[in-house]
């Protein structure tokens, strides 16, 4: 389990009206904005103590917290290999949220990084 969090993306509220009608397809814009739904990815990420941190990226969206609740797992080595290949590339990239402790929270242990882990 990987507990990776994305959260949508404020064009994913408007597709029909970002992209126009696609034949075939039953699309529409969501009757909500991002803006309006954000302040709930907030309060969820909070309760279920999601790990991460914030990073300045053109594919993330606008958030209204600094940062995620609890700070960024460990990165393990294949995550680390497939970065630096990236960067040879040219290829952006960033790390993903994770709705995994890295902290204990209440009653709830964090991760203890036990067998194979990816971040």
């Amino acid at each position: 389990m990987s507990g990776y969090f994305h959260r949508m993306k404020p064009v994913d509220f408007k597709l029909k009206s970002t992209y126009g009608e696609i034949e075939g397809a039953n699309i529409e814009d969501w009757p909500i904005t991002y803006d309006e739904l954000e302040p709930y990815y907030t309060k969820v990420e909070n309760i279920v103590g999601v790990s991460g941190k914030v990073e300045n990226h053109k594919h993330l969206e606008p958030r209204s917290s600094v940062d995620f609740p609890y700070p960024p797992l460990a990165t393990n080595i294949v995550a680390k290999l497939i970065t630096e290949a990236a960067e040879k590339l040219k290829i952006s990239t960033f790390n993903t949220p994770r709705a995994i402790l890295s902290k204990p929270k209440e009653e709830r242990k964090s991760c203890y990084y036990s067998n194979y882990f990816g971040s």
